[in-house]
């Protein structure tokens, strides 16, 4: 890619469902070499007394974690990857949940067997980061929190963030809760946040990279090509059309670049459009993406 010294800005009007940033190529550059994410999680409300049929398997299964555990468990249909060493400061592994406080059960032995262990940092809050993702893409992550019947831990309490601003609603360890988050990547590591003030945790978690119809729109690429185009990347929902508008101050007329621009095909989760660099030569000039 390129790196121009020419800013554009994209901007939008919440109202047609066009999309807004200001994004410089030099930032864009960065944002390429993989840096850390903290982009913000939009979270479901937790499901508290979580069973198997809560466990989520929309979309394609990107990572899992059997959080401290030493084997897989299967838990409807979705296989969480045993992960003994866990994504956390601390790990404890045995029948916390199960044998804590009486004879506990899911009704689901693959999710009583999760539960029973648990990645934790002792004290306060911790996070980890989830790697190998796609700039642009729509992900869902389910963490199961930590399950931890005993009279000492029971009450314990854990949320999640994504951006340290925005978290889930808390959940304890009493009950096998479990919470769902949508997010946007745009890096390819994301930073996930375990917060709560005595000994956080969670008993496993998966990322699942999804295609959800509605999405919000997400200019991910902007590249400034040698025989003076410019190729803009978004992400777009199946049978989208697509418009770019452009002009050279914000309150002024937009002009259109080029409308009626199907979304890329079945399967597709960015669309991409390369056109002239439009006329005059400007020191700023800004864009916008209408979805009809």
């Amino acid at each position: 890619m390129t790196v121009c010294r020419l800013r554009i800005y994209l901007t939008c009007n919440p109202s047609n469902k066009t999309m807004q940033k200001a994004i410089n190529y030099l930032a864009l550059a960065l944002i390429a070499t993989g840096s850390v994410s903290a982009a913000a999680i939009t979270w479901d409300a937790p499901v508290v007394t979580t069973t198997a049929s809560d466990i989520i398997t929309e979309g394609t299964l990107h990572f899992s974690s059997n959080s401290a555990g030493p084997t897989d468990q299967t838990i409807n249909g979705v296989t969480f990857a045993a992960d003994g060493g866990g994504p956390l400061g601390s790990n404890a592994s045995g029948n916390y949940y199960t044998r804590g406080s009486g004879v506990n059960t899911t009704g689901d032995i693959g999710l009583d067997t999760l539960l029973d262990s648990h990645s934790y940092q002792g004290g306060g809050g911790v996070s980890f980061d989830v790697v190998g993702l796609t700039i642009g893409q729509t992900y869902q992550i389910q963490l199961l929190a930590v399950g931890d019947t005993r009279g000492c831990c029971s009450s314990r309490e854990q949320r999640f963030s994504g951006d340290g601003v925005e978290f889930s609603d808390f959940i304890t360890r009493l009950d096998p809760s479990s919470v769902v988050g949508t997010f946007v990547a745009d890096a390819a590591t994301q930073n996930i946040v375990v917060d709560g003030s005595n000994d956080p945790g969670i008993s496993g978690y998966q990322v699942r990279s999804v295609n959800l119809v509605g999405t919000s729109l997400d200019i991910t690429s902007i590249e400034a090509n040698d025989n003076d185009t410019i190729s803009l990347t978004w992400t777009s929902n199946p049978g989208g059309v697509y418009t770019i508008e452009t002009n050279t101050g914000l309150g002024t007329f937009w002009e259109g670049v080029q409308d009626e621009i199907l979304a890329a095909g079945a399967g597709e989760v960015f669309t991409t459009f390369t056109f002239p660099n439009p006329p005059p030569v400007a020191l700023k000039r800004f864009f916008r993406i209408v979805e009809e």
